[in-house]
């Protein structure tokens, strides 16, 4: 199937966290904790309601590959 039809290629996010999470400011590591990006500064997550201490509440197996291509391809680096 289509990766765009695939559930697992897809969160359900609030719009502040998605926000962040399409633009590259945040992603999640496999066990769903966040991961802030250098360029995320705090006064900004604090903005968005946006803590180090939120994490994903559920995460299938299946997940992963959609997650590890976004903290590769889309989460923002120090360059």
């Amino acid at each position: 199937p289509s990766e765009a039809l695939t559930m697992t290629n897809g969160l359900l996010l609030l719009p502040n966290i998605d926000l962040a999470f399409d633009r590259g400011f945040i992603s999640f590591a496999e066990n769903g904790e966040i991961i802030y990006s250098p360029q995320f500064k705090d006064d900004d997550a604090r903005a968005l309601g946006i803590s180090p201490s939120m994490q994903l509440r559920w995460c299938y197996p299946q997940h992963n590959e959609f997650l590890e291509y976004h903290r590769i391809n889309v989460l923002r680096t120090d360059d």
